[in-house]
């Protein structure tokens, strides 16, 4: 029988950091809806990413890859948008992709036109109550089976108030902002809740805003005001590093070596960013190198944090606390407080 010999080492070193997902997602379609050549690098091609891709192919963007010439084993894709949507065919599959799925419907819902959408494994029952109430609100005509995919779109959205609750999936409330400045005139998205997922809201309005796309909060989220006839402008884009991978190296540099991320934003809208604040709320030292991120062995202490924003940190976060002095307690603080 082989044998396998583990030696333990500091670890230590530069650490790219894998880009984020969720901004994948975002520029991609944002790339797709403008007129023109974008380009968006640093890119992971897992099959999330690729579902997408697929999606805005089907709506009448050209999509080339290429490898990156900044970031090892990423690429880069070149996004040749037509400015509006031009369906390829009748269907488009969204794979496994929930983020996919619930970006793309309301946007090919402003083409007037029968499109079906697909999926496999568990998107197939992923609940997609928002829009439906949203459809029989505007008279909208669909068809699914049995509340689950496929769905046939048959109608056009109109441009209007949207009711949506705060605390459901974010993903909703991005789709629809993707989808409302297309349409010939302003909508606002009210939600009858408080928003639960600003984080995630944000880095939909920061897409917007370098896409050219113009919107306002209002009421501390309450309102979110889009402005209609508006279009999405190209633009080159790279991807930024994940906030939330980067909380597992923060942790291990905690009992290792010095740990180098490369590819990270500073001031980015990702709500994970906090990991960094969470570290040096434990003591932490970190150290900004131009656009690098430096953290050392430390010592740290506990600390009382809460992860209402942040629950994907929880992991990084517990195991820093035991390596911690003293006691640190993990808890989500009601939205009432």
């Amino acid at each position: 029988m082989a044998e396998i010999k583990i030696i333990p080492r500091r670890l230590g070193g530069e650490v790219f950091v894998p880009p984020s997902k969720s901004i994948s997602h975002r520029a991609i379609i944002a790339a797709a809806l403008a007129k023109g050549k974008s380009v968006v690098d640093n890119i992971n091609l897992s099959d999330d990413i690729i579902a997408t891709c697929q999606a805005v192919e089907g709506m009448g963007a050209l999509i080339d890859i290429e490898n990156s010439n900044n970031y090892a084993n990423r690429k880069k894709l070149i996004i040749q948008g037509q400015g509006k949507i031009k369906l390829k065919g009748k269907v488009i599959n969204c794979n496994e992709s929930g983020s996919t799925l619930r970006f793309i419907i309301p946007v090919v819902s402003t083409a007037g036109e029968e499109v079906v959408l697909e999926g496999k494994g568990r998107l197939v029952e992923r609940p997609l109550n928002v829009y439906y109430e949203i459809f029989k609100a505007q008279n909208f005509d669909y068809e699914n089976c049995n509340g689950c995919l496929p769905l046939k779109l048959k109608g056009k959205l109109t441009p209007g108030e949207f009711m949506v609750r705060g605390d459901v999936s974010s993903q909703f409330i991005t789709g629809l902002m993707f989808a409302l400045p297309l349409l010939d005139w302003h909508s606002e998205i009210r939600l009858s809740t408080p928003l639960e997922s600003i984080g995630y809201v944000d880095l939909t309005g920061d897409i917007l805003n370098t896409f050219g796309i113009e919107y306002e909060t209002l009421n501390g989220y309450n309102i979110i005001r889009l402005p209609g006839n508006q279009r999405f402008k190209s633009h080159d884009y790279v991807v930024e590093g994940d906030w939330s991978q980067a909380g597992f190296w923060i942790a291990l540099a905690v009992n290792s070596g010095t740990i180098r991320l490369k590819g990270l934003n500073t001031n980015s809208k990702q709500g994970d960013r906090v990991i960094l604040e969470i570290f040096e709320s434990m003591g932490g030292k970190v150290h900004v190198d131009e656009n690098d991120i430096v953290i050392s062995k430390c010592v740290l202490h506990g600390a009382d944090i809460d992860v209402k924003d942040c629950p994907d940190l929880v992991p990084y976060i517990a195991a820093m606390a035991c390596f911690a002095k003293g006691t640190t307690t993990i808890f989500i603080r009601s939205l009432t407080g």
